[in-house]
């Protein structure tokens, strides 16, 4: 079969399997009543009281139409970025509310889609084969889940995609500017920008700008007494085992750990945090020794190690790594335009991986993990390898 008949069919399999595997999910925008939850709060107690536990307790229960219960409470722990959004959402009904939300998480998405696969210059494929490699990035389970669940991954993803844009044409200030949409998932957006400070310094100082300016619009929406409020909920969603968290289902480091030794010790979190601060600086030392040989593909991998390693993503963060697929399809087209099949192909057979991953018992649960991001990172190491080797040639030339 050839390869870009084996795309389309990979991509139709996937749409299938979104179509099948979503509705046998949990409820339909069951994580959509966080953002209910926020919106309610901010609404009827005041922008200050967000981050309240209590309060979330209280008005999730109003919603759920069932008992307070903390053992139950889907914690709402993100920056206040989207509450002017989620208050009006709050004050109409939840399943019109959720249709909205669905409506806008998907328009986000093909957004980011487009701009992702933008500029696949002269020599990119011919109009179906592009259309397989969008549809096959909307298709990716993650972000069917994303959309499935009613989560804010869409702005963590338009933001990535816009950065990757804006970096391949050396617009580096308006690309640290984009990546800051990032902050919506801090842990991720952090990792994402430090090694900047270490080359092409200038996306670093977009980030900052960026990143600076959502932080005083948050503190303006919560004021300074929401903003602890919403550390000691971070802390809380960090080490407390009461709260709705799911480690066990993580597709991370963290989520490894505890199917690996179980129970919910401090410890488990705080070794995966200090993983996650050592891949920050060893990427900072890896740019530092690029320099401005920082391309495309390195921020692919380091993306990878963004959703691997960050202490706390769910699936649907790992909507991220068809960023880290299509930097490698863009890199190809724009650099010759041959074999640039072969990155969709493995995000494609990657999505099937994590569609069987998410109802697989714990068992098989890492192992196909491990299998999708083999997947997605080989053609990224291979670019890389071979970019490194022709330097090589040319600097002993």
């Amino acid at each position: 079969m050839r390869r870009r008949q084996l795309l389309l069919f990979l991509v139709l399999v996937q749409l299938g399997a979104d179509a099948v595997l979503i509705t046998s999910f949990p409820p339909a925008g069951r994580d959509f009543v966080i953002q209910l939850t926020a919106g309610r709060v901010f609404t009827l107690d005041g922008p200050r009281r967000v981050y309240d536990p209590k309060l979330q307790i209280t008005r999730q229960s109003e919603i759920r139409g069932t008992e307070a219960d903390e053992t139950l409470l889907l914690p709402f722990n993100h920056p206040p970025l989207l509450l002017p959004a989620l208050g009006p959402l709050s004050r109409i009904p939840p399943r019109t509310a959720y249709l909205v939300w669905t409506v806008i998480s998907i328009i986000l998405f093909f957004a980011g889609t487009m701009l992702l696969t933008w500029d696949m210059c002269e020599r990119a494929p011919p109009r179906v084969e592009a259309m397989a490699v969008r549809l096959g990035i909307l298709a990716f389970f993650p972000i069917s889940v994303a959309v499935a669940q009613g989560q804010d991954t869409a702005l963590l993803f338009l933001g990535a995609s816009v950065f990757l844009l804006l970096f391949r044409s050396n617009r580096d200030i308006a690309a640290g500017l984009a990546l800051s949409l990032t902050s919506i998932r801090p842990q991720i957006a952090l990792g994402l920008a430090l090694p900047f400070l270490f080359a092409r310094r200038r996306v670093f100082l977009g980030f900052l700008a960026g990143s600076s300016g959502l932080f005083l619009y948050s503190i303006a929406i919560v004021g300074i007494d929401g903003a602890r409020q919403l550390l000691e909920m971070v802390r809380l969603t960090g080490i407390e085992s009461e709260l709705v968290i799911g480690r066990s289902r993580m597709p991370n480091l963290l989520g490894l750990l505890h199917r690996t030794f179980g129970g919910d010790s401090a410890a488990l979190p705080a070794s995966a945090w200090t993983v996650w601060l050592l891949f920050i600086a060893a990427s900072c030392t890896w740019w530092k020794t690029l320099g401005n040989r920082v391309s495309i593909l390195h921020v692919g991998v380091l993306t990878i190690g963004a959703v691997v390693l960050a202490p706390h993503i769910h699936l649907h963060d790992a909507a991220l790594l068809a960023i880290a697929a299509t930097s490698c399809t863009v890199w190809r087209c724009l650099a010759a335009g041959s074999d640039w099949e072969i990155p969709a192909i493995t995000l494609a057979g990657a999505s099937l991986i994590l569609t069987v991953m998410s109802v697989s018992p714990a068992s098989v649960y890492d192992v196909q993990l491990v299998a999708a991001l083999i997947l997605i990172a080989t053609p990224l190491g291979r670019d890389i390898w071979r970019e490194r080797l022709s330097q090589v040639r040319i600097g002993k030339s």
